[in-house]
């Protein structure tokens, strides 16, 4: 298709000779990504700070403090 079916505007823009589409869409390997970084140790310590370090103050610092996030824990 040279043109979008509901609105009309067109798929590709010219560049030069060549047609470039006007949007890509980027994979992002996320489940990947997050192994690697949790297979790095010094990584690995940075991401668990917020389990291993709740407030005990009864304030929240940080998201993980809060009652809903308690809930989504328990349940």
């Amino acid at each position: 298709m040279q043109e979008c079916p509901k609105c009309g505007a067109s798929q590709y823009r010219v560049v030069g000779r060549s047609q470039v589409p006007v949007k890509v869409v980027r994979h992002f390997p996320l489940a990947a990504r997050l192994l690697r970084m949790y297979r790095a140790p010094a990584i690995a310590k940075l991401m668990t700070w917020h389990n291993k370090n709740q407030s005990t103050d009864g304030k929240v610092h940080h998201a993980l403090d809060n009652k809903a996030w308690a809930h989504i824990n328990a349940t």
